[in-house]
């Protein structure tokens, strides 16, 4: 028997989503017969009939039930049915407590931990249909990986994973007890600032993943939910990435089966088109046009995706005019996001974020065409008051029309800068993105690409960028940063020092700022503290006289001056810097990296002043912040535990030191590259702390790994022998 073709097999899936929304009276067959339709009007004959037989299937099995061969078979179906009689079952070590909801994946359960390890609930995704293609098993796998490295406080998190004893995969998810954004958003009657602020989260969840790599694929109200802190703050948190697909999968796009939900799909998803961020970017407009108004657009769409498409070419009415307010600078970013073709729209989920943001400010949005009047219309709104004094005294009024003629110059620069800015963002993303896609072995022969391969070609293909020398000093940025955090110094300083050499002469002073400043830091992984210094400090200099940059390009450099100041042990010379960067720190965002990286230097600066309760105070401080903020598994997490260990053992209290470093370690080994710097440093400081029988095992780790990373002659592969050969000597 052939296998099944997955393509076909997810086409007829969502179709028959579709049918079973339709009232019992509805003849389905006609609606099967133009849903399977092609766009030149014929029949998809094989499409047709597997909807056909499905439908005849599922007929068959509510008329008779279910025949299970064997008890695995019978727990299967029962789990797959939902439910009462899934009730009590066990999944794992989780046993199910009621249904929640469906979708296209599976069924999602709230479930307990039942074998007594720990007492935890967790919303329990199993797979959907006993009988599932091994596509779609692969797929849920995959969503597995991908979740496991999401850590985002408005993304539901990922706490176990594994196969149930009925051969069914299935996840624990964290439970989140909320309702869907646009029932809250309606049930407490909510402003549009605090509509607003909700959708901001949702933006800033997405970029997230976005960043990482992923596109959600579905998102829609019953995957946002919206549930509030101890505090009472309202929190938005993205579920369900079971249909979401890493940019560089090992899938071709054009075999990838789309599982989506069709009221909320992208024209391109319903097209059968390759899916991008642009795809989400889409989903946010729907979402936010649905928070506005409180009803969808093109809500009277017709079941099949040919009329979904047909009415998705025009835009719909504006938000305002069905939530009975004036139009507004809100109806000009939903309609942006909600553009029928991919490049008319935002061009990221942070670009929408930002636009939200103007628009409850009062700023101009890049929807809008930027005239003067619309600019100036914007200054009256937020400054009612001064216009209106100016209005009644003519030499004032003489006064503000000079300052508006300025004002408005001030905001077409903004503009043009804004736009290029713009420009250059998406032809780096669409350069980054181009990458992966010729690693994906569709393209690539089934050849495998590790990260360090696929860099190297990126930088390799900037050759085709010199006629754009603004953009190929940014995509150099973007890689050598890349480089950097994977630990391989020598290619990311040769990248990054090229991509200075391009700003100075082409970059605005923001990209150079931010050249400058990834260069000092890399110059102090270096340990060239000389250069570090200096290039923060030109970096300084040049935000001081750039007024228009935002704090966080300001505070960045004053960090790394600061860092170099530390490593020369002048803590008197860093302290200041801190200090007042703390200060100004609370302008950002609560939990902003640049708030955690001034308290762990902070933290720093009072041990080498011999400060440790202080020390320990604020190391602790920033370890319960970046749990909060970026979760238990990720890089920085890990550093801040070796932070508060290192402080421990400075106070003497050894035992606890040895296990935060410990739980550092085995962080990086799961989420960091082997081989990486600082995973060879977190071993080389446990060996401080275990037997010596232990600590030969873990430096007998971080020599092959420095061998892997350095050239022979490298002074750190003599280091790490020595120490090696110390441990086994002290084990004789």
């Amino acid at each position: 028997m052939p296998a099944p073709d997955p393509t076909l097999w997810t086409a007829a899936r969502r179709i028959l989503d579709l049918l079973d929304d339709l009232p019992p009276e509805a003849d389905r067959d006609a609606h099967a017969r133009e849903a399977c339709q092609r766009d030149d009007g014929t029949l998809n004959d094989a499409l047709y009939t597997e909807v056909c037989e499905s439908l005849a299937a599922e007929d068959a099995s509510d008329a008779s039930g279910f025949l299970a061969t064997d008890a695995a078979q019978a727990a299967a179906h029962l789990l797959a049915a939902g439910g009462v009689e899934a009730v009590g079952r066990r999944v794992g070590p989780w046993e199910i407590g009621g249904l929640l909801g469906e979708g296209g994946m599976g069924a999602v359960y709230r479930a307990h931990r039942a074998d007594g390890a720990y007492a935890q609930e967790v919303a329990l995704k199993v797979i959907g249909r006993g009988l599932a293609p091994p596509s779609l098993l692969d797929r849920f796998r995959r969503e597995r990986q991908i979740l496991a490295g999401l850590s985002h406080p408005n993304v539901a998190r990922l706490l176990d994973g594994g196969v149930s004893d009925e051969g069914q995969p299935y996840f624990a998810m964290e439970l989140v007890d909320g309702e869907p954004i646009t029932a809250y958003v309606a049930r407490l009657g909510l402003d549009t600032d605090a509509r607003l602020r909700l959708m901001r989260q949702v933006c800033d969840a997405v970029a997230y993943a976005h960043r990482r790599l992923i596109v959600h694929r579905d998102l829609k109200p019953s995957n946002v939910l919206v549930t509030e802190d101890d505090d009472g703050a309202p929190r938005a948190v993205l579920l369900d990435f079971g249909i979401a697909k890493l940019l560089d999968a090992d899938a071709d796009a054009s075999r990838t089966a789309a599982l989506l939900t069709p009221d909320y799909a992208a024209p391109e998803q319903l097209a059968g088109d390759e899916i991008t961020t642009a795809a989400d970017v889409y989903a946010l407009g729907l979402l936010l046009y649905e928070v506005l108004a409180e009803q969808r657009p093109h809500a009277d769409a017709g079941a099949s995706p040919t009329e979904r498409l047909r009415a998705m070419a025009a835009l719909p009415p504006p938000p305002s005019a069905l939530a009975g307010r004036r139009p507004s600078d809100l109806d000009a970013v939903v309609l942006k996001a909600l553009a029928p073709e991919p490049e008319r729209r935002y061009v990221s989920a942070d670009a929408l974020g930002d636009d939200i943001d103007h628009a409850v400010a009062g700023l101009p949005v890049t929807a809008r065409r930027p005239t003067t009047a619309y600019r100036m219309g914007t200054f009256v709104r937020r400054h009612p008051l001064g216009v209106a004094v100016a209005t009644a005294f003519v030499t004032v009024l003489i006064g503000f029309s000079a300052l508006t003629t300025v004002q408005a110059r001030r905001l077409a620069d903004e503009r043009d800068r804004a736009e290029a800015e713009a420009a250059t963002t998406q032809a780096v993303s669409d350069f980054v993105l181009g990458l992966f896609r010729a690693s994906n072995p569709g393209e690539s022969r089934g050849v495998e690409t590790t990260a360090g391969e696929l860099l190297a070609r990126g930088v390799e293909r900037t050759a085709r960028l010199d006629g754009a020398p603004e953009v190929k000093a940014e995509v150099l940025r973007t890689l050598g940063t890349v480089q950097m955090q994977l630990g391989d110094f020598e290619h990311a300083h040769t990248v990054l020092t090229d991509a200075l050499a391009l700003a100075r002469q082409h970059s605005s002073p923001r990209d150079l700022v931010l050249t400058l400043n990834v260069l000092a830091a890399l110059e102090w992984r270096r340990r060239a503290i000389a250069p570090s210094e200096a290039l923060a400090r030109e970096a300084i200099a040049l935000a001081d006289a750039t007024p228009t940059l935002p704090d966080s390009l300001r505070l960045a450099p004053r960090i790394q001056l600061a860092i170099a100041h530390i490593s020369r042990e002048e803590y008197d010379r860093a302290e200041p810097l801190l200090t007042s960067g703390r200060e100004a720190s609370d302008r950002l965002r609560a939990g902003h990296p640049l708030q955690l990286a001034i308290l762990n230097n902070l933290g720093m600066v009072y041990r080498g002043q011999g400060d440790l309760e202080r020390a320990e105070a604020v190391a602790r401080d920033v370890l319960a912040l970046r749990r909060q903020v970026q979760g238990d598994d990720h890089p920085d997490t890990a550093s801040a535990l070796r932070s508060v260990g290192i402080v421990l053992e400075d106070r003497g209290q050894t035992e606890e030191a040895a296990l935060l470093i410990r739980e550092a370690l085995a962080i990086q080994r799961r989420v960091l590259p082997r081989p990486h710097r600082n995973t060879i440093d977190t071993i080389k400081l446990l060996a401080r702390f275990v037997s010596p029988a232990e600590a030969v095992l873990l430096l007998r780790d971080a020599v092959e790994q420095v061998e892997m990373l350095y050239p022979p002659d490298h002074p750190s592969i003599a280091g790490a022998r020595r120490a090696l050969a110390e441990a086994e000597a002290r084990v004789r």
